[in-house]
């Protein structure tokens, strides 16, 4: 029992060593004092909760096995112990580049089809992971080891009272930190100041008392956050009982009257101030010829979230519903009654989340790119080839360009902006050094991409089809080249990782500006309406028509989660407030000033202040579909 315990404490300040790495990544500044002091404690018990899990798996192991299998149980808790010094090896370099934890989130993306060639990570990647498994499995070993010959020692009597009275006192402080954590967390703590957030395991332990309890009980009253009720029984029903459509979508006939073509291309990680000469010359000129998006949000910072909401015009919050029901967006019957021939094609696996099952089907795409090496330019020959079709009908096309996803696929010897990464590791702790040629080789595949549209609009107007064809340009989500402290994309819900650009070319229609805030979930009713598809976008969507909107809507944006979506940006000019939703429990925790590009205390004040009513009116509005819920279909103004 003695070595058991040795073994735990000795494991905690392992833990411990790590852990305190983290500390840089708070951001206390603005955080009142007890609630900064409890974030810098907060390492302590997570180190504390990772030995103590430890000495009471090895404990049960003993009284299941008995004190003859001392030696199994110490093996048991050596593998447990190397467990948890890999996840927190891991999670150290993760969460320094993207400011992700290593958790479900990241393994159900490590577990989708061919994920390692979508995410883009090197196969270099899978040794490094072994190595420090190994590493991790070493450490543990020979700390179980110091622990046994500890115990047989000529000190055992003295280390045993010691090991006791030391788990007594890490216990004593466990329970106080948490109970401090418990109280000023409702309505002290930020994103950047809560451990839950920024410290791996951390989470497990966030154990919060009602806002309402700490104001009462210890007349502590948030600064920060603001606690609302919502109606959270939406989340415990069945997906059949989602209401998608409306009955009037269902009941509507198309008119016999001609229809323009529709073609959409969505790039991969497309910034919104990637549209410009030198990068995207293409994009660029059809943008003054377009009309053009200049406050435009993807509804996520992921790429299957994002692709929903564009295909679908729905909120992310019934991505899960609707992948579970596999039910494909109801655009696509509009489309097939008014008479359209539809494609819809990724170059990247559509398997991705379940995008197969709903709004990538096999049965829609041109082909099959997975294992190729420029999966865009092959996508891009079949979509040409179907543009040159003879048919007797309009046509939609949707064709989702992959390239531009990390490490941003340039071919050999294309490379236009110099000096560029030819290659780089994501592993790298001083990745953010080379920011520059990052976003050179970023510009480079982008530019690549560019070429790709380039043959799409020369194909549309060889064929003649220029006025026929109205045409939109976006991306999936955007990208952060650390502008909000993170690389890449999913782990923030920024302006960096939600902007987008949204270039429409509607024939016969001038260049215009549109510069209130628009979403992904307008692109669908704006495209169908300019079709001439006379349904009111209420009854299928929960956009709207931007050929007819006068002030745009504040707009719903959700954080990928492995499981329900708890995390989710509101954007209503000029915040981007951050929140959590618990059932039901709405707390902010994070918010933007727009205009100013950065965030703080005066942009959290001014959201609790402001925001609120525009929030819970959107979470109602995405609640819709469901029976019940105030503001259905009787609510639209049909």
């Amino acid at each position: 029992m003695t070595a058991l315990l040795l073994a735990g404490l000795l494991h905690s300040v392992v833990c411990l060593i790590l852990l305190l790495g983290y500390l840089r990544f708070f951001d206390l500044s603005d955080a009142p004092p007890i609630a900064a002091a409890e974030a810098r404690v907060a390492p302590v018990s997570v180190a504390i909760f990772l030995g103590f899990i430890s000495v009471v798996l090895g404990t049960a192991a003993l009284k299941i096995g008995g004190a003859r299998r001392w030696k199994a149980a110490l093996a048991l808790v050596s593998l447990l112990n190397a467990l948890e010094l890999w996840i927190l090896s891991v999670d150290r370099q993760l969460y320094l580049v993207t400011r992700m934890h290593f958790d479900w989130r990241i393994l159900s993306v490590l577990s989708q089809p061919d994920a390692l060639e979508v995410i883009g990570l090197p196969r270099s990647s899978v040794t490094q992971a072994v190595a420090l498994a190994v590493g991790s499995l070493s450490c543990s070993v020979g700390l179980c080891w110091l622990a046994v010959r500890l115990g047989r020692s000529s000190l055992q009597q003295r280390l045993r009272h010691l090991s006791a009275r030391l788990g007594i006192a890490a216990l004593a402080l466990f329970v106080c930190d948490r109970s401090v954590y418990a109280v000023v967390a409702p309505g002290m703590m930020t994103e950047r100041s809560d451990p839950s957030v920024v410290l791996p395991f951390a989470d497990w332990l966030a154990v919060e008392l009602p806002e309402d309890t700490v104001a009462a009980v210890f007349g502590l009253k948030g600064l920060f956050s603001r606690h609302e009720k919502f109606d959270h029984q939406v989340k415990l029903r069945h997906p059949s009982h989602l209401q998608y459509p409306f009955p009037k979508a269902l009941a509507w006939r198309a008119p016999a009257h001609q229809h323009p073509n529709i073609l959409v291309l969505a790039l991969e990680s497309l910034r919104a101030d990637a549209v410009e000469p030198a990068t995207m010359p293409n994009l660029y000129a059809l943008e003054q010829k377009s009309w053009s998006a200049r406050a435009h949000f993807s509804a996520s910072n992921s790429t299957h979230l994002g692709l929903f909401s564009l295909i679908y015009g729905l909120s992310p919050t019934l991505w899960a519903s609707i992948t579970e029901l596999s039910r494909p967006p109801f655009v696509y019957e509009l489309l097939r009654r008014s008479g359209f021939e539809l494609s819809v094609t990724s170059s990247s696996s559509p398997r991705w989340f379940g995008l197969d099952r709903q709004a990538m089907r096999r049965d829609l795409s041109l082909g099959k790119y997975d294992g190729l090496a420029d999966p865009d330019e092959k996508a891009t020959e079949d979509l040409v080839r179907f543009i040159r079709r003879k048919r007797n009908g309009p046509f939609f096309a949707l064709l989702f360009f992959n390239g531009s996803h990390f490490p941003y696929y340039v071919p050999p010897g294309e490379d236009v902006f110099t000096p560029a990464a030819s290659r780089f590791d994501f592993t790298d702790p001083k990745l953010r050094e080379h920011r520059d040629e990052i976003i050179n080789r970023y510009r480079n595949a982008l530019h690549c991409e560019d070429a790709l549209l380039g043959q799409i609009l020369e194909a549309i107007d060889r064929q003649g089809l220029g006025e026929e064809t109205i045409i939109a340009v976006t991306g999936d989500h955007g990208e952060s080249f650390w502008d909000d402290g993170r690389f890449a994309h999913t782990s923030l819900l920024s302006q960096a990782q939600l902007q987008v650009p949204l270039i429409i070319r509607l024939p016969g229609k001038a260049p215009r500006r549109i510069e209130f805030v628009t979403s992904h979930m307008d692109v669908m009713p704006t495209l169908l309406d300019a079709a001439g598809i006379d349904l009111n976008p209420a009854t299928y969507s929960d956009g709207q028509s931007l050929l007819r909107a006068t002030a745009g809507r504040s707009v719903l944006a959700a954080q990928f989660s492995a499981d329900d979506l708890k995390d989710f940006a509101l954007v209503d000019w000029p915040l981007l407030v951050r929140f959590r939703n618990r059932a039901g429990r709405i707390s902010l925790s994070g918010a933007e000033n727009l205009l100013a590009g950065q965030e703080g205390a005066d942009a959290f004040l001014l959201a609790q202040k402001e925001k609120w009513p525009a929030l819970l009116g959107a979470l109602h509005r995405t609640a819709r579909w469901w029976p019940g819920v105030e503001q259905g279909e009787h609510a639209l103004n049909e």
